[in-house]
């Protein structure tokens, strides 16, 4: 599984974030004991974490946002500000801690990322999304692009 789709800065107030989970196994998988943790980039420390549960198809996806994001399957408990606007990070973590994907944007991120950090910065009406869905070379700056949002959905 993978970060697939990440939307955290939307023009004037914050209220499309979202974070897009693709299954790229070829097995359903139970989210049960998984979380996001959101990384703060200034100082390395978990300033948000969110339980994730259902279960992804096969080539399925999952979205975790704002109640005002379309195709939303976890919902935040706040509708704006959630996704700190950058440079930080976001893990998808076992029940063991041990990190499974992750992503840093618009800067390093102690504890968040995966080979270069992302430099594609969010600040139009647009998200970052893996090209293709699912590719993961373990390399942030490789992986994903600035992209037209499309939460719970093929992008490419």
């Amino acid at each position: 599984m993978v970060i697939n789709e990440l939307d955290y800065d939307n023009p004037g107030t914050d209220t499309l974030e979202y974070v897009e989970i693709y299954n790229t196994n070829t097995y359903a998988i139970d989210l049960t004991g998984l979380h996001l943790d959101f990384i703060n980039g200034s100082n390395g420390a978990v300033y948000r974490s969110i339980d994730l549960s259902g279960v992804i198809d096969i080539n399925g996806f999952i979205t975790i946002g704002s109640p005002n994001v379309a195709n939303v399957t976890i919902q935040f408990t706040v509708s704006s500000n959630v996704i700190q606007n950058g440079p930080d990070g976001i893990n998808m973590v076992d029940g063991g801690g041990v990190v499974i994907d992750s992503i840093a944007y618009g800067g390093d991120v102690a504890g968040a990322g995966e080979g270069l950090f992302l430099t594609v910065i969010d600040t139009v009406d647009g998200s970052i999304c893996r090209i293709p869905d699912g590719q993961d070379t373990d390399d942030n700056a490789a992986d994903f692009i600035l992209c037209t949002p499309i939460p719970g959905a093929i992008n490419f």
